[in-house]
């Protein structure tokens, strides 16, 4: 009659469960964060080089025309050094080819789309993204078609 080994028997799989276990008890744990939670702050994008994208989400009836749908071709931030978030927000000096805005101050977004935009019948989120954490801010002023 064949009898099989329980990890609590001390077979080579039991020891490779022990190892484990030994393995993840001693690694170092994060650095502790104070304050109200116990997270890095997120003010970088530094870490972040993939950027989400949306993909066209829901239903979509059958025979959809996707050219009407609006699409963004391109987004232009104005952050070279000589462009107007630089020097506003006084960061033009920053060897940095990031956006760097400071808090509180408005900032300028080319959001450049495959058709003219149309309020009635567009919608469209903007997303922004610091550090890790992604926020939905909401849009306090109109956004103006040109």
């Amino acid at each position: 009659e064949a009898h099989r080994a329980s990890p609590r028997e001390g077979t080579s799989g039991g020891h490779r469960l022990q190892d484990l276990v030994k393995s993840r008890m001693s690694e170092t744990s994060r650095t502790a964060f104070g304050g109200r939670r116990a997270v890095p702050p997120n003010n970088s994008n530094a870490a972040e080089d993939d950027l989400p994208t949306v993909e066209l989400q829901g239903v979509v009836p059958r025979g959809v025309n996707l050219q009407e749908f609006l699409n963004v071709t391109s987004v232009h931030l104005f952050k070279e050094r000589w462009d107007t978030n630089k020097v506003d927000h006084h960061t033009d000096k920053y060897e940095n080819n990031k956006l760097i805005v400071r808090r509180g101050q408005s900032f300028y977004v080319q959001i450049d789309f495959n058709r003219p935009y149309d309020p009635r019948r567009d919608l469209f989120r903007v997303e922004y993204v610091i550090g890790e954490c992604h926020v939905q801010a909401p849009v306090l002023t109109p956004w103006v078609a040109l």
